[in-house]
């Protein structure tokens, strides 16, 4: 199970357990000198971040800004230090609330501060990327509490983006599919009716493996506001049903970087 996060000074830090024991894993030295209100990384279409030399986007007070991370790893790939640069996108940002990115970096999707998800198509080269708005997905997300890329299907010819989110006030564990062509007629699915309250962050970026039967599986992590990492296991992570998801309990209490859902 891993958690993207941010130290207080801006040093990127991943939440990482495995066969019971957990870190933190800090991608220093280098830092971008700020705790960014929210992060969006782009993804393959299996959900996974791109990893390398690569490039991702922060909230900071008013501004959207592109991060450029240079990796720097050893002979068997493993990161030996990190390096960032920051470039200002855009201003007057601090309407927005969250930010994430679906497949192969295409569009922003943006929860702002009055109730509306709207979408931003990115262009240009990484590295220099502008943000465009596109239009307005949908009204009535002011509860959202968490939001983040699951993973692209298609259905009927339309390629539609997978977004796992929580409801702040009712608890629920839902799914957004959006269509790339027409987001206007998204669809809404609750996985879980309730228990989902108070949480930062909340990821399918976990998987696990039961050593008797070889079996893998799927699962979601999740921080809340306390800082507690908890997992669920899910047998199937694309079947849009909630009847399988399975609460295993808490990894680890008082994480302190700030998390974020991927």
């Amino acid at each position: 199970a891993e958690v993207p996060g941010m130290t207080a000074r801006g040093v990127p830090a991943t939440f990482h357990y495995e066969s019971g024991e957990a870190s933190t894993i800090k991608r220093g030295p280098g830092r971008l000198g700020y705790q960014p209100r929210d992060v969006a990384f782009p993804h393959h279409g299996d959900g996974l971040a791109a990893a390398s030399k690569s490039f991702w986007f922060t909230l900071s007070g008013s501004q959207l800004r592109e991060v450029t991370e240079i990796d720097r790893r050893d002979a068997q790939g493993n990161l030996v230090s990190s390096d960032y640069h920051t470039r200002i996108v855009g201003k007057h940002w601090e309407g927005a609330r969250q930010i994430s990115i679906g497949r192969n970096r295409a569009y922003l999707y943006v929860l702002t501060n009055t109730d509306q998800l709207v979408r931003y198509r990115l262009r240009g080269k990484d590295g220099e990327t502008t943000a465009r708005f596109d239009q307005v997905v949908g009204t009535g997300f002011g509860t959202i509490g968490t939001f983040g890329y699951s993973r692209t299907i298609t259905a009927l010819g339309a390629r539609i983006d997978v977004f796992l989110a929580t409801d702040a006030d009712t608890g629920a564990l839902l799914e957004f599919a959006i269509p790339r062509d027409q987001p206007t007629t998204y669809a809404r699915r609750v996985l879980v009716e309730s228990g989902w309250w108070d949480f930062r962050a909340t990821g399918r970026r976990a998987s696990c493996l039961n050593p008797k039967s070889g079996r893998s599986y799927g699962a979601i992590v999740a921080v809340d506001i306390t800082g507690a990492v908890r997992l669920w296991t899910d047998d199937d992570a694309t079947d849009g049903d909630g009847s399988d998801i399975v609460e295993w309990g808490m990894l680890k209490p008082f994480w302190k970087p700030m998390p974020y859902s991927d």
